[in-house]
């Protein structure tokens, strides 16, 4: 049966990451190496009971072809076969490499130093497809196992062929104990997997907000600043004029003007706009009652002319 293609991986600089991950990646490499050792001594296991039982199918092929044992046989083998073709430990054994690059593949004296790459979001969301496609095959695989043990176990009791129907019973329970140890192995990979990916896909959330919010910034400054530059080029413009406007300006208003304008600032200009007749009758009264209580000064009166006193020769002629 062909082998499952090689897992390819995308891995990212350590420099490049930020600092908040590193405690992920570090609780998700720490149990990684243990999940490695235990899936190459279950696939060890396996591998030795698929060779006895390819070898008893291949023997006994031609005699028991037609019996019914011998379909579960078959099938035994044949998930057995799909099992060694995903080949999970090269998978796992690749995965935690992915943290220190393409050496570690040839030197496994590189996964005793520190982590230099993390693989992206996109390489884990496939391992972690891979991860429940084996679990799947697994859930599968035992079901199967326990299935044909069962009927191994039922046939012995007819006492034909009890000693090939042993062998296969055996066989069996192993693998249902091999496909049981996958399945746990392969579960808290998978959780591990999807803790990692959901760290990762929230720095990298975090990191496009924070890009977000200082094109924002920047976007807001430069309009600001744009603002700013079209405001003073305005009052520039206004501040130059031509001389034809100038002379028509001189020209409309002469300087010895009669007339004198009177310069109201724009506070007076609201007050006296507000003010209506009620407030100017007001404002009357008011004026009238200052006048009242400050007493008006005395005006002087016109002196009149005293008469002389008439004497002896005005009493003479005054008869004339």
């Amino acid at each position: 049966m062909p082998r499952s293609p090689v897992f390819a991986v995308k891995a990212q600089d350590r420099k490049s990451l930020d600092h908040s991950i590193y405690s992920s990646i570090d609780s998700f490499l720490k149990p990684l190496k243990g999940t490695s050792r235990r899936l190459q001594v279950v696939s060890t296991v396996l591998a030795n009971e698929t060779q006895l039982l390819q070898r008893i199918f291949y023997k006994g092929k031609n005699q028991h072809r037609s019996a019914l044992f011998w379909r579960r046989a078959a099938e035994i083998h044949r998930y057995s076969e799909r099992l060694r073709g995903i080949d999970l430990t090269d998978f796992v054994f690749r995965l935690r490499c992915s943290f220190f690059g393409e050496d570690a593949l040839r030197n496994l004296n590189v996964l005793k130093g520190a982590w230099t790459l993390c693989p992206d979001v996109e390489t884990l969301t496939r391992a972690q497809e891979r991860c429940a496609e084996a679990q799947t095959l697994l859930a599968k695989f035992q079901a199967r196992t326990m299935d044909a043990y069962n009927s191994f176990s039922i046939s012995i009791q007819t006492g034909a062929f009890i000693q090939i129907l042993l062998v296969l019973a055996a066989i069996t329970a192993r693998m249902n104990s091999i496909a049981q140890e996958y399945e746990e192995t392969i579960g808290s990979l998978l959780q591990s997997i999807r803790r990692l990916r959901a760290a990762l896909e929230r720095t990298s959330v975090g990191e496009i907000s924070g890009a977000q919010s200082f094109t924002g910034s920047s976007l807001q400054e430069i309009v600001q600043s744009t603002s700013k530059s079209t405001a003073c080029s305005l009052m520039e413009e206004l501040m130059i004029v031509d001389p034809p406007t100038v002379a028509k300006v001189e020209a409309t208003f002469p300087e010895n003007s009669q007339a004198p304008i009177e310069v109201v600032s724009s506070n007076e200009a609201t007050k006296k706009k507000d003010q209506s007749p009620g407030m100017a009758s007001t404002g009357n009264s008011t004026r009238r009652l200052a006048q009242k209580s400050h007493p008006p000064k005395e005006q002087k009166r016109p002196v009149k002319e005293k008469k002389r006193r008439r004497d002896e020769i005005d009493d003479i002629f005054g008869l004339f």
